[in-house]
C-alpha cells in the first residue's frame, strides 16, 4: 500500500463523523502524496473528498477543489484518448462542477458551460472506446462500471442495467458507474448524436424502460412529423418504471432505482405529445391541451427539471385560458412558473413565457369585466406575440393558439357556459353510459372498492363501492336509470331497490366488512310528476324503518360533482362513453326512447 493510500485511509475514516480537520489533513497529505508519484487521478480523487471535511470553511473548500480540478486536467494532459483513466477524471471533474457554489446567474452559466464541455469529451472518448458487441453497447448506451484501488489497478465491467449516473461506493476499492455516450447526449439534448447511436445499435442494447424511452424520443427528434407520436412511446416506456418488489429484482438493477421515470418523464413526454397534437389539430385544441395539462395530475412536479417545471405551468395555464379562463388555476400557474424560475435559474424564454401568462391573464380579466375596452387594448395580441419566443410553442404554436384563444375570450365576454354538465349527463345514450360515467366518478374519491356488478342476477346492484364516511366503512350499492322515471319504470326501480337493501352482497372484492349499508337510486334525469307521489311515499316508508336510501337525480349529481371538484373527471369519462358508445352505433330509436 503506498503511502498516498495510507493517509487516504486515515482521512476517509476520519472524516465519517463529519467535518474533521484532521481528515482534511490526512486527505490533503495523500493528495501531495499521489501527487509526487503522478497518480494524478487518485491525487484529485483525495482532495475533491477533502471537501466536505472543509464544511463551514469556504478557503479550504475552493483550495481542495482547484487541486482536484487541477490533478484532474493533468490526467487529461498525460493519459491517452483511449484511457479509461481519462474517462474516471472527466466523470469526477462533472460531479465537482454539479456539487459547486451557484448563488448567482453568472456563476451558473460559467458552470453549466464547463460540464457542456467536460460531456462533450467525454461522449467522444466513450465512442471512441465502443468496439463491436459487449464493449460497443456498454460504451455507446448502457454505460460502464470502472473501479480502482487508487494505488494504479482498474477494472472496467460492463452492466446489464442503465448505469446510474452519480452512483458511486468507496472501500478498499473506488467503484464509479459512468453513464454511456448516448445518455450523455440525451442529458446535453444532442437529438442527433442520440439518434446517431440508436441508428447504430440495435434496439435490445436498449434494455429497460428508461432507455428504451429515452430512444423513442431520439427517434422522434430525427422525424419531426412523428414526433408526438413517438413522445407517447416513450411515455408508456417510462411509465412502466416502477419501483422493484423484491430485493433480487432491485440487485438486478445495481441496487439502485429513482422513481424519475414514471413520476417526471412519463408525464412531461405525455404532455408534450398532446400539446404537439393541439397545435396540429386546431379543431381539437380545448381538448387536447386540456390533456396536456391533466397529464401532469393535480400536485406540484416532483422534480426540479428545468424544462418539466416550466411546461407543466404552461401547460395548466393553457388549459384554463381554453376551457376556463375565470377559473383561480391560472394564477396558481403563474406562480408555479415563477418558483421554477427560483428554483433553477433563469432562461433566456422566461421573460417571453411570464409576459404571455401574465398578459393574458389580465387580458381574460378584461374580457369578464370590461369586453368593450379590452376589445381595444391589444393585451391578448401581445401575450401571443411573447408566446411564439417561448420555444416548446414557437411562432407556428402561438399562431394555431390565436383562433382559439381568441374564442375562449370571446365565450367569456358573453358570458360562462355553465350548464355543460347537465347537457352532458342528460345526452348519456343509455343506463350502459351512465353506469361507466357513474363509476368513473366514484373511482376518483378512491373507494376500497368499486365494480359494476349490473346483470341479470344483480338484486338491485347495477354499481357497489366501499368507501370510508367519517371514518366509517360504508358499503353503498347504486341502482341506475337513464333519462326520466315514470311509474312503470318507477315500478321497476322499486323491485330492484328492495333486493338491494333486503339481498347481502357477498364477494371476495370486498377487502373488509362494511359497517353500514347505502342505497342510492341515480338517474340523469328526474322521477316524473306522475310517479313522484309514490316514490315519495316509498321512500318516506323506508326511512320509518330504518333503512338508508336515497335519490341522486340530475340536479344533485352536478352539485355532487362540483362539490368534490370532479369536472376534469366528468369530462375524461364523457370522452371515454363517446368513444364506447359512439352515435352512429347507437340505433335511431334508442335516441327516443331509452332502453337498458
Amino acid at each position: 500500500m503506498s503511502a498516498g493510500k495510507d493517509q487516504f485511509t486515515l482521512g476517509m475514516s476520519a472524516s465519517r463523523s463529519g467535518p474533521n480537520p484532521d481528515a482534511y489533513e490526512s486527505l490533503l497529505l495523500a493528495h501531495y502524496e499521489w501527487g509526487a508519484a503522478g497518480n494524478w487521478f487518485s491525487a484529485g480523487y483525495a482532495a475533491s473528498q477533502a471537501i466536505r471535511t472543509a464544511w463551514g470553511n469556504p478557503d479550504q473548500m475552493n483550495v481542495v477543489t482547484e487541486l482536484a480540478m487541477d490533478s484532474y486536467r493533468r490526467v487529461l494532459e498525460t493519459e491517452p484518448i483511449v484511457s479509461t483513466v481519462a474517462i474516471a477524471a472527466l466523470h469526477q471533474m462533472r460531479r465537482l462542477l454539479c456539487a459547486a457554489d451557484r448563488d448567482t446567474d453568472a456563476k451558473r452559466w460559467a458552470i453549466q458551460t464547463q460540464m457542456s464541455e467536460i460531456d462533450l469529451e467525454l461522449a467522444n472518448r466513450l465512442e471512441a472506446h465502443s468496439g463491436q458487441g459487449e464493449s460497443a453497447e456498454g460504451f455507446l448506451v448502457r454505460g460502464l462500471k470502472l473501479a480502482t484501488d487508487l494505488d494504479g489497478a482498474w477494472s472496467l465491467d460492463f452492466p446489464k442495467y442503465e448505469a446510474a449516473d452519480g452512483v458511486e461506493s468507496s472501500g478498499d476499492q473506488v467503484v464509479m458507474e459512468i453513464p454511456s455516450a448516448f445518455t450523455i447526449y440525451v442529458r446535453s439534448k444532442d437529438w442527433s448524436s442520440a439518434a446517431r447511436v440508436c441508428a447504430e445499435q440495435s434496439s435490445q442494447a436498449f434494455a429497460g424502460p428508461g432507455l428504451s424511452g429515452w430512444r423513442e424520443v431520439a427517434i422522434g427528434h430525427s422525424r419531426s412529423a412523428e414526433l408526438a407520436h413517438h413522445f407517447l412511446l416513450a411515455a408508456a416506456h417510462f411509465e412502466s418504471d416502477v419501483a422493484p418488489q423484491t430485493h433480487a429484482a432491485l440487485e438486478e438493477r445495481g441496487g439502485f432505482w429513482s422513481g424519475i421515470n414514471c413520476q417526471l418523464w412519463a408525464r412531461y413526454f405525455r404532455s408534450r405529445a398532446h400539446l404537439l397534437d393541439a397545435l396540429s389539430q386546431p379543431e381539437r385544441s380545448r381538448q387536447l391541451v386540456r390533456e396536456a395539462a391533466l397529464a401532469w395530475g393535480d400536485g406540484p412536479v416532483l422534480f426540479a427539471s428545468p424544462d418539466a417545471m416550466r411546461l407543466s405551468a404552461i401547460a395548466r395555464a393553457l388549459s384554463s385560458f381554453l376551457n376556463s379562463p375565470d377559473d383561480p388555476a391560472v394564477e396558481t400557474a403563474i406562480e408555479s412558473y415563477r418558483f421554477a424560475v427560483r428554483a433553477t435559474g433563469q432562461l433566456d424564454e422566461d421573460p417571453y413565457a411570464l409576459s404571455f401568462l401574465t398578459s393574458a391573464a389580465d387580458a381574460f380579466k378584461g374580457f369578464a369585466t370590461h369586453p368593450e375596452m379590452e376589445a381595444t387594448s391589444g393585451r391578448l395580441s401581445r401575450a401571443l406575440e411573447a408566446l411564439a419566443r417561448v420555444p416548446v410553442i414557437g411562432p407556428s404554436g402561438a399562431e394555431a393558439l390565436r383562433p382559439v384563444l381568441g374564442a375562449s375570450a370571446m365565450r367569456l365576454r358573453d358570458g360562462s357556459i355553465r350548464t355543460w354538465m347537465h347537457r352532458g349527463l342528460e345526452a348519456l345514450p343509455n343506463e350502459a353510459a351512465v353506469r361507466l360515467v357513474l363509476l368513473r366518478l366514484l373511482q376518483a374519491g378512491m373507494p376500497k372498492y368499486a365494480q359494476i356488478r349490473h346483470g341479470p342476477i344483480e338484486y338491485g346492484k347495477d354499481i357497489s363501492v366501499l368507501l370510508e364516511h367519517e371514518g366509517i366503512l360504508v358499503l353503498r350499492h347504486y341502482q341506475v336509470k337513464s333519462g326520466v322515471i315514470d311509474k312503470k319504470k318507477w315500478h321497476e326501480a322499486q323491485i330492484e331497490l328492495d333486493e338491494a337493501i333486503h339481498v347481502p352482497l357477498a364477494s371476495r372484492n370486498l377487502p373488509v366488512e362494511p359497517r353500514a349499508l347505502e342505497v342510492v337510486l341515480v338517474t340523469n334525469g328526474h322521477i316524473s310528476p306522475y310517479a313522484d307521489p309514490v316514490a315519495t311515499a316509498w321512500f318516506d316508508r323506508q326511512a320509518q324503518l330504518g333503512s338508508k336510501v336515497s335519490l341522486m337525480q340530475l340536479d344533485g349529481l352536478v352539485e355532487w360533482i362540483t362539490e368534490q371538484r370532479l369536472a376534469n373527471e366528468l369530462r375524461l369519462a364523457l370522452e371515454e362513453v363517446e368513444a364506447r358508445f359512439p352515435q352512429d352505433a347507437v340505433p335511431t330509436r334508442s335516441r327516443r326512447r331509452v332502453r337498458k
